[in-house]
């Protein structure tokens, strides 16, 4: 992604800071996660959850395959377990209708309780409005998940190193930088580590 203009003349979406600043004035301008809709969206899907929700991102395809290879499914879900017990939150699955595939049923499966799977069953508007109804978000590197960590959600983030570590922190706004947000690689991550993480978080 690169700052400055298409030959359409549209402007392209600038990178790092620049992308902080970005996605915040538009916010600001109502046109994503402020939007009145939005929130009305949200006091729907809370009203309907009962109780507070931890929503969960977890895109298994492409190269998001290497962060389930480092840090296994069986292990997350030990980790998300914990989290969940220790503070009786609700999950939420969301995502597109590929995601539902052969990984996140293997996921689905192995969370203790009740859940709720939107999986297919979101639009874009929607899926903003579960973010912002969310006490805690988790999941891999990927838009949702960088949106809600921006809009000042209480975010953990999971990446497989790829990229340079400023990476992870140059996509959020200062202030949330180790309050409201924090990424965790994948390599040699541990359950214990993942859960003290989130129940640190989720003190803040």
């Amino acid at each position: 992604l690169r700052g400055g203009q298409g030959e359409s003349g549209a402007t392209l979406m600038p990178r790092g800071e620049n992308l902080v600043a970005y996605n915040k004035a538009r916010a600001g301008k109502g046109l994503l996660w402020g939007n009145a809709a939005i929130q009305a969206a949200k006091s729907a899907y809370e009203n309907v959850f009962g109780r507070d929700i931890a929503v969960l991102y977890f895109p298994f395809y492409g190269s998001y395959i290497n962060y389930a290879r480092e840090f296994p499914i069986s292990t997350m879900a030990t980790a998300i377990n914990k989290f969940l017990s220790n503070t009786a939150l609700l999950p939420v699955v969301v995502g597109a209708a590929w995601d539902d595939n052969a990984m996140m049923q293997n996921l689905l499966s192995q969370i203790d309780g009740p859940y709720i799977n939107l999986l297919g069953k979101t639009d874009l508007s929607q899926v903003f409005a579960v973010l912002r109804a969310a006490s805690v978000v988790i999941g891999y590197q990927a838009g949702p998940v960088q949106l809600a960590a921006g809009n000042g959600k209480k975010t953990l983030l999971l990446w497989d190193g790829r990229f340079h570590d400023n990476m992870m922190y140059s996509i959020v706004p200062p202030d949330v930088r180790g309050t409201s947000y924090r990424a965790l690689k994948t390599a040699g991550l541990t359950a214990d580590t993942c859960l003290d993480t989130l129940m640190d978080l989720y003190a803040q």
